[in-house]
């Protein structure tokens, strides 16, 4: 599951985190990061790109 019991451990590896609204999928360009055990997550409904806030107006001056 998320963690992979890397939270059990008393000393635990260090982590690695890439944030980047705009990071790849592409597992080649993923893999030169040298990730151990990589967990990839992601925020969102798949497919939608861009989400406005529904009560969101706009006015044109």
């Amino acid at each position: 599951g998320p963690g992979r019991g890397l939270w059990n451990k008393r000393y635990p590896r260090v982590m690695k985190m890439s944030l980047s609204a705009t990071l790849t999928r592409d597992p080649s360009k993923l893999s030169q990061l040298n990730l151990y055990h990589p967990l990839f997550l992601t925020t969102g409904a798949s497919g939608t790109r861009y989400q406005l806030p529904s009560q969101l107006e706009s006015y044109k001056l």
